[in-house]
């Protein structure tokens, strides 16, 4: 969960005391940071399952049912946390780590089993192959200062990855967050990543995923199964159905999650998994994801009698969006065509939404269109017409998928910024549509930039079912169209 987005629940580091933090954790900060250089570990074992989160919370907010499940039943569970929840002087990095390490403690995981990169909070999206300027943040006293380079002190070895593998941090460079997690995903080897959603409004969320697609394409890893969970989706969810204004937040963790705010009614998540008994419990101290999230009180605020909205994530079961990958033939990782209709139940008994057509619809092959355009990209979006069409909008020109119904509605289902490149002005983007019956029947969008993952789109009312393309403001020899 980061700042940079205007909810309430958001305030400033407030006194520790409210949440009864450890002596330790308020310790001062020089004698912490000299006491992380005694720890020493000569391996890294493999693991099972891999949690990886954009700041310091999502993970137990996402999934500490399953954290909390996994680690149980013996099987090996690391948290890898992008950022470190830093935007500005008022998030304090250090701090949060401190937080994310005693939330863990209660899920069951160990410190060695943490693994913090560094990289700025609500600034993964700018990352390119120009480092970022320094950008302001708190130091290891506590000092309000300024850098462009990763740290940690705590998680494993109580260092940044990058400083781990290399010896030294990263500079905020889209290659080093790259590499970092290919290392990572290398040497962990899980056979399941919980991660978040490519289409979740947060765009260091967006990108969270983004980066993971694209370290496990330069991994050696074979394709793990990915579990998507939702955070930012907009309205009121996950504390309501609908719009704001919203109801105050319940602690409800009997109940299940409401459905999507309306303009994703239709996208029900594919699973549903329980959480362990404790969490089912109505009281705060016994609740091992209450406590969890509790840990975060640079971010909850004062928690007793009233309740965060983080809190709203604590339910009986924790919704995700399984995809299953395989490589093609470029060795490029593309959704695999294996079925996910065993979880289709649980999606439908989750959310009744009258929308059941996907048992009718017939999966066509994906299309797969490339635009060349010697010009420098500045950002695209992907938008659907007012025909039902699928529009790429950039500066490389506009390509239309036509859809066989028309809908009056033009509604952009995602945009991006591109970092401006150092030496590079030709590109090459290319886009594969994907309609998924056995997924709920979306349609996914994926975006690739120089052949490299870039962002995927969802719509989650797809019509588009045949093969036919048109294109608009590119020349014809450099757009080439065609089923894959």
């Amino acid at each position: 969960m980061s700042p940079c987005l205007p909810l309430t629940f958001r305030r400033g580091c407030l006194a520790v005391a409210a949440l009864g933090l450890s002596l330790w954790a308020c310790a001062p900060r020089a004698a912490r940071v000299q006491e992380s250089a005694t720890y020493v570990e000569d391996r890294v074992p493999v693991v099972d399952v891999l949690i990886v989160a954009p700041h310091p919370d999502d993970e137990a907010i996402m999934a500490a049912g399953v954290i909390a499940r996994e680690a149980a039943s013996g099987r090996r569970v690391a948290v890898l946390v992008v950022t470190n929840g830093d935007l500005s002087c008022e998030r304090d990095g250090w701090r949060r780590e401190d937080e994310t390490v005693a939330a863990m403690a209660h899920l069951g995981v160990r410190e060695q089993d943490i693994f913090f990169l560094g990289y700025p909070d609500g600034h993964l999206g700018e990352l390119g192959e120009v480092p970022l300027p320094p950008l302001e943040r708190r130091d290891g006293t506590g000092q309000c200062d300024v850098g462009n380079t990763t740290y940690a002190h705590r998680g494993h070895r109580k260092i940044d990855v990058h400083s781990w593998l290399t010896g030294q941090p990263a500079r905020y460079l889209s290659e080093s967050l790259t590499f970092d997690l290919a290392s990572l995903l290398d040497r962990l080897r899980p056979h399941d990543v919980y991660v978040s959603h490519p289409i979740d409004e947060h765009p260091d969320h967006a990108f969270t995923y983004a980066y993971v697609r694209r370290a496990l394409e330069r991994s050696s890893l074979p394709a793990p199964r990915l579990h998507r969970a939702l955070v930012h989706i907009g309205g009121c969810w996950p504390t309501a159905a609908g719009e704001p204004p919203c109801a105050e937040v319940r602690f409800a963790p009997s109940e299940d999650a409401p459905a999507l705010p309306a303009s994703l009614a239709a996208y029900a998540p594919l699973e549903l998994l329980p959480v362990p008994a404790s969490m089912l419990s109505s009281s705060r101290t016994a609740n091992p994801k209450f406590q969890a999230i509790a840990e975060y009180a640079s971010q909850t605020g004062s928690l007793f009698p009233n309740l965060s909205y983080l809190f709203s994530f604590v339910r009986a079961r924790e919704p995700f969006f399984p995809e299953a990958l395989e490589r093609d033939v470029e060795g490029r990782l593309r959704r695999a065509r294996t079925p996910l209709l065993g979880a289709v139940s649980s999606a439908l008994e989750w959310q009744t939404s009258g929308r059941t057509s996907w048992r009718e619809m017939v999966q066509k092959s994906p299309i797969r269109c490339i635009v060349r355009r010697a010009e420098e990209d500045s950002s695209f979006e992907v938008l659907r017409g007012a025909r039902g069409e699928y529009v790429l909008r950039s500066t490389l020109g506009a390509l239309i998928l036509e859809r066989w119904n028309e809908r009056s509605e033009v509604r952009v289902l995602r945009r991006w910024v591109v970092p401006a490149s150092s030496h590079k002005t030709a590109h090459t983007l290319e886009i594969d549509a994907d309609v998924r019956p056995d997924d709920g029947g979306v349609s996914e969008l994926t975006l690739r930039r120089d052949g490299e993952f870039f962002g995927l789109a969802v719509d989650p009312h797809p019509l588009f079912m045949g093969t036919s393309i048109a294109v608009s403001n590119a020349p014809p020899d450099q757009v080439n169209c065609q089923p894959y």
